[in-house]
């Protein structure tokens, strides 16, 4: 059990941390109740990581909206990860060890026909546009290199009782496939923060969280694109929900922190 205000960590274990309980009228000296042992164990907890993945990198990406997108029409991207080469932002090996994502972007909004807003702006006061903006990071466990998955075939159809698309759990059927490692929800009302929003998330991929993803690499076919992986690729989601007819433009710049 641990006390009240301490987190357990999911590191690996040094030496100190595998010894016996000093007794409450023992030695202040520390006692291993198997020196050679918990050197053997501590050494490959620790060591696997530098000896098969020693190199750090960053990938960076830009997701872009090339076209405006609509209120409840889930936009899906890819998260591409690092290709095989000698360079610095590419991968050594036919796997990698995701570490961290950090997603900083804007979102714009504007009614549906922005034309006709803008003529008619001096004449009349043009309707306050409110909704929710969503973002999922999914992860891909099995991925189908012929298609990306939809987000309904990720999440299903929206439920009688579920109001939103921005509350869906996933497919019963999917859950051994899929996991949402991050689901972000921003409220927007232009009258309070304007047309603009910035977007700010960072996830460590740690724990149980911890993602090592492998790439089939057949060919000449080395990419870090979703066909080219095997297992635990990585999709973002971004939805719009409003009442009010109107459209959503994004730019999202992630950035991944891997070991390879």
């Amino acid at each position: 059990m641990y006390r009240s205000g301490y987190k357990r960590s999911f590191a690996p274990k040094t030496p100190q941390k595998t010894t016996y309980k000093r007794p409450r009228y023992g030695a202040n000296r520390a006692s291993y109740a198997n020196k050679q042992f918990c050197g053997r164990r501590t050494r490959l907890a620790v060591g696997s990581a530098k000896r098969f993945l020693a190199s750090r990198s960053l990938n960076d990406e830009v997701f872009a909206s090339e076209e405006e997108l609509g209120r409840s029409n889930p936009k899906g991207e890819y998260v591409t990860l690092p290709s095989l080469g000698q360079g610095v932002n590419c991968r050594h090996t036919n796997r990698v060890k995701l570490w961290t994502i950090n997603l900083n972007g804007h979102v714009n909004f504007a009614p549906t026909d922005q034309l006709m807003a803008e003529e008619t702006a001096g004449a009349s006061e043009l309707s306050n546009i409110e909704g929710y903006v969503g973002v999922f990071i999914v992860l891909d466990r099995m991925p189908n290199a012929t298609q990306l998955p939809l987000f309904a075939d990720v999440f299903g159809p929206t439920p009688n009782n579920v109001n939103s698309l921005l509350d869906q759990p996933i497919r019963v059927d999917q859950l051994s496939r899929f996991k949402v490692l991050m689901r972000e929800r921003k409220y927007v009302n232009i009258d309070l923060h304007g047309t603009l929003l910035t977007l700010k998330r960072f996830i460590k991929f740690s724990g149980r969280n911890k993602i090592l993803t492998t790439f089939k690499d057949m060919g000449d076919n080395t990419s870090g694109r979703y066909g080219n992986v095997r297992e635990n690729a990585l999709v973002l989601y971004v939805i719009w929900e409003s009442a009010v007819q109107s459209i959503m433009r994004f730019s999202i710049n992630s950035r991944i922190v891997y070991f390879h």
